[in-house]
């Protein structure tokens, strides 16, 4: 039953008391959010965010390979490994793969933003795992060159009356999360560093499937509860945008849900609400505060650039400030998960360059090798 309390005080307790008084600890989310106010603010952040730090690692190539919507399951299009009989059949990473060392990039980073599973099935986490390994390993890249954040099929709410006190339907996803990066991995939202031989790239991965009902689980929501600590951290080294590009720094956000329409005109379907972050307005305003040049997302199953940019009503600045926001389709969907007028799947890489970002769009299906369907270069 939802409801808002105000505390008096609270008092610190011992995780031996409060187990056997309650039962285990909770993970994940919070149960209770603080209203920040003030000096608070700085203080609740450090001590009370989840989220994965590591530090910066080398990475051997600058371009991005940016991948999502996957769909593992019963919503996967492409076979689970290589097949010679009775027919030559290619998995996902060998398509992948082998496209990229025609076109002669050098990925240094892998993003996959969200949808790894259709529905949550624990069968589309038991073939992701392997997957990503086996993409990595062949694009010479470890576990810590990857970039992973859930969508609405990785934490997926069943049709239930009332969503889960224990945060349950996000325990497949953190499993997976151990099951990928190793056992000291277990946030769901992270900051992740990487010295290429050119730039310092660092991503701001964010939980986005956070709505935990049946009548909002298509909607996208962050929470500056999750994204401002984070930002905070990332700003610490500045929040020049263009002061940071002459460092040869850039900084993403990664994210599941949409921040701007995908599609020209959305039509109304009852039951389904219009897909998008539901505190988008607040969370673009913050990007662009805290250095963010690009949101990367995924979701609707079509590819997608535009930007955005918001004046902050309290200076009265900020116009000329944008955030390019880049929306990847479907890497792995099976044709009848595809969207109606994108047929395709696609991937992109994007590639760092001194006055902006190159974006390389690739479509592609289980049977046609991918093309370059287009690029555009991003200036900030």
């Amino acid at each position: 039953m939802p409801a808002w309390f105000e505390f008096g005080s609270l008092e610190p307790v011992s995780k031996e008391d409060f187990t056997e008084e309650f039962g285990r600890v909770p993970g994940g989310d919070p149960t209770l959010l603080p209203v920040w106010e003030g000096a608070e603010r700085e203080e609740i952040a450090e001590s009370g965010s989840e989220f994965f730090h590591p530090a910066p690692i080398a990475a051997p190539g600058n371009a991005v390979l940016h991948i999502s919507d996957l769909h593992f399951g019963d919503d996967y299009g492409f076979p689970l490994v290589d097949a010679t009989v009775p027919a030559h059949k290619r998995s996902l990473e060998t398509i992948i793969v082998e496209s990229l060392k025609e076109e002669s990039i050098d990925i240094g980073v892998v993003v996959l933003s969200g949808d790894i599973t259709t529905k949550g099935k624990s069968d589309g986490y038991v073939h992701a795992a392997p997957f990503l390994e086996r993409l990595l390993s062949r694009l010479q890249l470890t576990r810590n060159h990857l970039v992973m954040v859930p969508g609405n099929h990785d934490i997926y709410i069943e049709d239930t009356p009332h969503p889960t006190r224990d945060h349950e339907e996000a325990a497949p996803y953190r499993l997976l999360l151990g099951n990928v990066y190793g056992t000291e991995r277990k946030s769901v939202n992270s900051i992740q560093s990487f010295n290429t031989k050119d730039w310092c790239l660092t991503f701001c991965g964010l939980n986005s499937a956070r709505p935990r009902s049946k009548e909002t689980k298509e909607y996208g929501y962050v929470g500056d509860d999750r994204y401002q600590p984070l930002l905070d951290e990332i700003a610490t080294v500045g929040r020049d945008r263009k002061k940071l590009l002459s460092m040869k720094r850039m900084n993403f956000a990664v994210l599941h849900h949409h921040l701007l329409p995908a599609n020209g005109a959305y039509e109304p379907e009852a039951g389904r609400p219009v897909s998008m972050t539901l505190d988008a307005g607040g969370l673009v305003e913050s990007l662009i505060d805290g250095g963010i040049h690009v949101a990367l997302h995924g979701h609707q199953h079509i590819p997608f650039v535009g930007t955005t940019s918001r004046v902050n009503l309290k200076t009265w600045s900020g116009v000329d400030d944008r955030l390019w926001v880049i929306g990847c389709g479907s890497t792995g969907a099976a044709p009848g998960a595809l969207a109606e007028d994108f047929r395709d799947n696609t991937y992109m890489v994007h590639i760092p360059e001194e006055d902006g970002l190159l974006v390389k769009l690739f479509r592609f299906t289980s049977t046609a090798k991918p093309s370059l369907a287009g690029q555009i270069k991003l200036t900030f």
